[in-house]
C-alpha cells in the first residue's frame, strides 16, 4: 500500500481501504526511511517492509503473511536440497567421466612409457580415446610415438635381417666385390675376387692398382676410360668385360659393374661393385662366333664370312678403284662319285685335304672358304689383274692332281673354276658369287677341270635357260610335247625291226628347241620325271596301236630313253610294268636305253634297277657305247642286251680307217658277250654297207631316215613292211 506523513490510504489494492486512517501507533513503529518489521495485523503476524520517499513525503509499504513467507521458504530449502542433490549426481558423474577418459587414459600412458623405459613395451599395443581434446591428442600423440617405435623396430630387425643375408651371401657368391674409397684411395677386395685370380686373402692389398694393373694391356685404357665416365656423371653406371691377369700368367674374363656415390658439389667420393669371372661364358661365345663364321668340317671360313669379307673387298674398291679383287668359285669333278662310291667318311677326309691344301697355297691376305657340299671360294685382293687370277686357278688345278691319300685309297681330283673380277655395276657380294658360280657351271659344262672368266653373255645363257624352263613347265601342261620316232633296221635284209622313240619340242614363239637343250633342263628341275613317265606311256601306246592295226608288225619293237635320274626314281619299275600290262605288250617288244653318265653317279642303284626290268622281260640297251672310261666294265656288271655304238665312231669312219678299227673290235667283244650291235649316226650307204660287212646286226640314222612323226612312221611302216625292205 501507499500511505502518506499523516497515515492516510493512498494506494491500496482494495480500493475500499482508500482514504482510511493507518494508526498512529503502527506508524511510529516506522522509525526510518526503509527497513523490515513485525507485527500482528487482526490478530494475524505480518512481515512488513516499506520505504519512504521524501520528495512525496509517502510510505510505500508490503505486507506479507508470515506463515506465506515461511511456506516459500520451505519451497526454497527443497529447491536448494534438490540442487545440491543434482550437483552431487553430476559432480560423480563428471568424476567418473573425468577418471574413464582423462585419467585413466593418463594413467595408462604412464604405464605404458614405464614399459617401454624397461624395455618391455609391447609394440602392438595402441590406447583408445573417446574425445577430441587435449587427452585425446595425448593419446594419439602417444599411439603414433609407438607406431614409430614399431616400424623402427621393424626396420632393425629388417636391416639386420639384410646384413645377414649379405654377409651370407658375400661369403657363398660367386662374385668378387670391391669397394673404393675414392677420398682414402683405397679399396677392399673381397676374399672370392682374390679367389678368382689364384690369391689367397693375404696375397693382394688394398691399392686400386691390384686390380687396375692387373688388367689386360689392350682394355687397360678402355677400362679407365668407362671408369672416368661414370664418375663424371656420363654413364649410370660402371660396367666393362675385360681380362686380368692370373697368378699363372694367364688371363681369365670377368663382368666389373660398379655404382658411385656423389657428395653435394657432385665429386664422387666412393664407388663399390663386382666381378663376375666370365671365361667360360667368353670362350663359349668365341666358339659360337667361331662356329657361326668358320666351316665345322675344313675349319675355314664359310659362307657368311666369305660374303663379309667380299664386301669389305666390294667397299674398298668403290672408295679405290685400284684396289683390285678377284673370286675364285670353285667346285670338285666327280666328287659325289667318290662319296657315294666310297663313303661319306672318305669324302670328309677329301674336302678336308683340299681345304689344307687350299689354305696353304693362298698369301695371308686371301680368304679361301668353303661355302658348302664340295664347293670352295677364295677371295684374291690388292691384285693387278686377271692374269693373278688366272694364274692361281692353274696353280689350284695343279695341288689337286697330286695323288690324295683317303683312307687307304689313293684319287686324284680336279675342279671346275670360274672367276670374276671386280667390275663397275656391280654393288653386293651376292652378285659377284652369283656371276663366279655361272662361269663355274660354263667351266664344267665345257668339260670340267678347267677354269672359265665370267662374261655377260654366261648370264644371258643362264637367263635364257629360266625362260626355256618356265616354258618348259607350259608346254609340258600344254602338251606342246611330241613324239618322234626313227627307225631301226637289219643292216643284213634291210627289214624294220623296231623304232626308237624320240622326244621333240616346237615352241610356240621359238620354233623347234633342240632336247639337247631342253633335256639338260628337265633334268635339272626334276621336270623329267613326270616328262619321262609321259614318253613311257605314249611310246608304248603308239607300240600297241601299230602292232594292233599292222599284222605283220605283232614284233616290233620300240626303244625309250630313260634318265639317270628316273633310273633311281624308286617307282621306275612299276611304272613300266603298268605301261606294258595296260597296252597289252609283250614285254620283249619295249627296250630301255641308258647311258653310261646316266649310270656311272649310283651304279649299285642302277645295276639293281636294270636286273629288275630284266625280270620283267623287257630289254635293256646301253646307248652311247664307246664315250666313257669305263664302258668295258659296264658290260660285265650290267645285264645289257644290246651294244648301241656311238653315232661319233660312226661319222667319217670311211676317211678314218682307226674308227673302223674300233668298230670292229666292239662288234667282235659284243658276240664274245652274246650281245647285240646297233650302230647309230649312218649317214651314207657307204657307211651302212661297212657295218653290215663288219657284222653290226642293226643301224639306225639319217640315210634310213630321221625321226619322223607317229604318221610319217606309220607310212613309212606300212611300206618297209610291204617290201620287206627299206
Amino acid at each position: 500500500m501507499v500511505f502518506d506523513a499523516k497515515g492516510r490510504v493512498i494506494y491500496h489494492p482494495n480500493q475500499s481501504f482508500l482514504g482510511s486512517q493507518i494508526s498512529p501507533v503502527f506508524v511510529e513503529k516506522l522509525t526510518s526511511e526503509d527497513g523490515i518489521l513485525s507485527t500482528e495485523v487482526d490478530g494475524e503476524e505480518m512481515f512488513v517492509t516499506y520505504a519512504y520517499s521524501s520528495k512525496s513525503n509517502w510510505y510505500v509499504m508490503s505486507l506479507i503473511p508470515a506463515n506465506t513467507f515461511t511456506a516459500k521458504t520451505s519451497l526454497i530449502r527443497t529447491v536448494t536440497f534438490s540442487l545440491l542433490l543434482i550437483c552431487f549426481c553430476f559432480a560423480g558423474i563428471a568424476a567418473v567421466f573425468i577418471t574413464q577418459n582423462i585419467v585413466n587414459p593418463i594413467r595408462k600412458i604412464t604405464e605404458q612409457f614405464r614399459s617401454f623405459q624397461e624395455g618391455t613395451l609391447d609394440y602392438r599395443t595402441r590406447l583408445e580415446s573417446k574425445w577430441d581434446d587435449e587427452v585425446g591428442e595425448l593419446v594419439i600423440w602417444f599411439n603414433a610415438f609407438v607406431e614409430g617405435l614399431a616400424a623402427r623396430q621393424e626396420s632393425e630387425k629388417r636391416l639386420s635381417e639384410s646384413e645377414e643375408r649379405y654377409a651370407l651371401a658375400v661369403r657363398g657368391a660367386n662374385d668378387g666385390l670391391w669397394d673404393w674409397n675414392l677420398t682414402t684411395d683405397k679399396i677392399y677386395l673381397s676374399p672370392r675376387w682374390k679367389q678368382i685370380l689364384g690369391y689367397e686373402e693375404d696375397d693382394i692389398g688394398n691399392e686400386p692398382a691390384e686390380w687396375l694393373e692387373r688388367v689386360h694391356p689392350d682394355s687397360q685404357q678402355e677400362v679407365k676410360m668407362k671408369i672416368d665416365a661414370h664418375f663424371q656423371g656420363r654413364t649410370p653406371h660402371f660396367e666393362s668385360e675385360h681380362r686380368l691377369c692370373h697368378k699363372d700368367n694367364t688371363y681369365r674374363w670377368v663382368l666389373a659393374r660398379g655404382l658411385a656415390l656423389f657428395d653435394e658439389t657432385g665429386s664422387a667420393y666412393r664407388m663399390a661393385g663386382s666381378h663376375t669371372e666370365i671365361t667360360g661364358r667368353k670362350e663359349a661365345e668365341n666358339q659360337l662366333r667361331h662356329d657361326a663364321f668358320y666351316d665345322s668340317l675344313t675349319d675355314l671360313p664359310n659362307r657368311a664370312l666369305f660374303l663379309d669379307r667380299l664386301g669389305s673387298a666390294i667397299f674398298r674398291n668403290q672408295r679405290n678403284p685400284s684396289a683390285k679383287f678377284g673370286i675364285l668359285f670353285l667346285d670338285l669333278d666327280h666328287f659325289k662319285l667318290i662319296n657315294d662310291s666310297l663313303g661319306h667318311n672318305v669324302g670328309d677326309v677329301l674336302l678336308q685335304e683340299i681345304g689344307r691344301r687350299l689354305g696353304k697355297s693362298m698369301r695371308a691376305t686371301d680368304t679361301v672358304a668353303r661355302l658348302g657340299g664340295d664347293e670352295f671360294g677364295i677371295l684374291l685382293e690388292n691384285i693387278d689383274d686377271i692374269r693373278d687370277a688366272t694364274q692361281t686357278a692353274d696353280r689350284i688345278q695343279n695341288l689337286l692332281s697330286q695323288p690324295i691319300d683317303l683312307l687307304g685309297t689313293e684319287t686324284i681330283t680336279s675342279a671346275s673354276i670360274g672367276i670374276m673380277m671386280n667390275a663397275p655395276g656391280y654393288n653386293t657380294p651376292d652378285e659377284y658369287l652369283r656371276d663366279a658360280d655361272i662361269a663355274m657351271y660354263r667351266a664344267k659344262a665345257r668339260g670340267k677341270a678347267r677354269y672359265e672368266i665370267f662374261d655377260q653373255t654366261m648370264r644371258d645363257y643362264i637367263m635364257l635357260r629360266l625362260e626355256l624352263e618356265t616354258d618348259l613347265r607350259l608346254a609340258i601342261e600344254q602338251q606342246e610335247l611330241t613324239l618322234h620316232y626313227q627307225p631301226i633296221i637289219s643292216l643284213e635284209n634291210q627289214k624294220i625291226m623296231g623304232f626308237e622313240s624320240l622326244l621333240r619340242w616346237s615352241h610356240l614363239e621359238k620354233g623347234d628347241i633342240s632336247p639337247t637343250v631342253f633335256i639338260p633342263i628337265a633334268e635339272e628341275t626334276g621336270l623329267i620325271l613326270p616328262l619321262g613317265d609321259w614318253v613311257l606311256q605314249n611310246a608304248t601306246k603308239q607300240l600297241c596301236f601299230w602292232q594292233s592295226q599292222i599284222p605283220a608288225a605283232s614284233e616290233l619293237q620300240i626303244s625309250v630313253n630313260l634318265s639317270g635320274k628316273q633310273l633311281v626314281h624308286p617307282d621306275l619299275v612299276e611304272q613300266i610294268e603298268n605301261a606294258i600290262q595296260q597296252n597289252s605288250l609283250q614285254p620283249n617288244c619295249l627296250n630301255l636305253e641308258v647311258t653310261e653318265s646316266d649310270i656311272i653317279n649310283d651304279t649299285e642303284t642302277a645295276a639293281t634297277v636294270l636286273k629288275e626290268i630284266k625280270q620283267l622281260g623287257a630289254g635293256t640297251q646301253m646307248d652311247d657305247f664307246g664315250t666313257g672310261y669305263s664302258s668295258l666294265s659296264y658290260l660285265h656288271q650290267f645285264p645289257f642286251d644290246v651294244i648301241k655304238i656311238d653315232r661319233s665312231f660312226v661319222m667319217g669312219m670311211t676317211q678314218d680307217k682307226s674308227k673302223v678299227s674300233l668298230i670292229k673290235t666292239i662288234i667282235l667283244m659284243a658276240k664274245e658277250l652274246k650281245k647285240k650291235v646297233i650302230a647309230e649316226g649312218i649317214e651314207t650307204l657307204e657307211e651302212m654297207e661297212i657295218l653290215r660287212e663288219l657284222g653290226c646286226e642293226y643301224g639306225q640314222g639319217f640315210y634310213i631316215s630321221p625321226a619322223i612323226s607317229a604318221e610319217d612312221a606309220t607310212t613309212f611302216l606300212k611300206k618297209s613292211l610291204e617290201h620287206k625292205a627299206v
